[in-house]
């Protein structure tokens, strides 16, 4: 097992960017990996992808690095990767326990990398260190369904 080398907040201090152009922006702040274990972790929440055939993917701290969003409402990470010729992307956002603005966090970062992320699939992903109610999830999963993105409140996931 095996984490992911000089991709955490530190790296993203060290990589920041202040280009104007968002597509420049996310180069400059993301690191690719073909590690079998992703660990991304924040205070209390971790996300943990398992990259079991090894694919290469690429991870970008959105908070802090980008600095052209300081002022905007973002998750914390993006992970995108591709398999057979079909592009996926996942929006990564590290809580303690505020569901809602982690929800608000995703949704406001699939807005802004609308144009950047118009050819993939989307998935939303919110990692809690205490989980809402199933009631309030239920709400926030059609809100996201409605867009055409696969959201749910998980610590992990399995790229296939």
């Amino acid at each position: 097992m095996s984490d992911l080398p000089d991709c955490d907040r530190h790296y993203c201090k060290e990589k920041s960017s202040a280009s104007n152009s968002l597509q420049d922006s996310f180069k400059s702040c993301s690191c690719k990996t073909t590690n079998d274990v992703v660990s991304l972790r924040e205070r209390k929440a971790k996300f943990t992808i398992y990259n079991a055939d090894r694919k290469e993917i690429t991870v970008c701290c959105i908070d802090p690095c980008i600095k052209m969003l300081q002022n905007d409402l973002r998750c914390d990470y993006i992970a995108q990767y591709e398999i057979d010729d079909k592009k996926y992307v996942v929006y990564i956002e590290l809580k303690g326990s505020d569901a809602a603005h982690g929800c608000d966090q995703l949704l406001s970062t699939v807005d802004i990398f609308k144009e950047i992320h118009t050819a993939h699939k989307k998935y939303c992903r919110l990692a809690v260190h205490r989980p809402p109610s199933t009631s309030y999830l239920q709400k926030r999963i059609q809100k996201f369904s409605k867009k055409h993105i696969d959201f749910s409140i998980e610590d992990s996931m399995l790229i296939p």
